[in-house]
């Protein structure tokens, strides 16, 4: 299971953290990128790889979490549907029950976003 944050702000859960799901779940190709978060580790986020040149828009929470997860802002930003889940030795895994509660925290703390 992971958290799918959609581009308009709306925040679901996502079953299927298979390739082919977070494919669908982003609509394109699957670009990894890290969301390394001290309180929270082993979390990943997935984009779609041709969001930008798609003109998707920006993914104002996800570009949050990733800045706060960095500590610092970017010079960089998300754009389109973005989804996290776990991550161990490179394969995606299931929020952990840790995980899913940090994040849901961190988005309720945005929710005006």
């Amino acid at each position: 299971m992971g958290i799918l944050i959609k581009a308009d702000g709306q925040v679901s859960n996502i079953d299927d953290i298979t390739y082919e799901g977070l494919k669908t779940a982003v609509n394109g190709w699957l670009e990894v990128v890290s969301f390394p978060f001290a309180e929270c580790r082993g979390l990943v986020g997935y984009i779609d790889e041709e969001g930008k040149l798609k003109q998707k828009p920006v993914n104002y929470k996800a570009t949050y979490l990733w800045e706060k997860a960095y500590g610092q802002r970017l010079s960089d930003f998300l754009v389109g549907d973005v989804v996290i889940c776990g991550s161990k030795n490179g394969e995606e895994k299931p929020l952990s029950l840790k995980q899913k509660a940090f994040l849901f925290g961190e988005l309720d703390a945005i929710s005006d976003i």
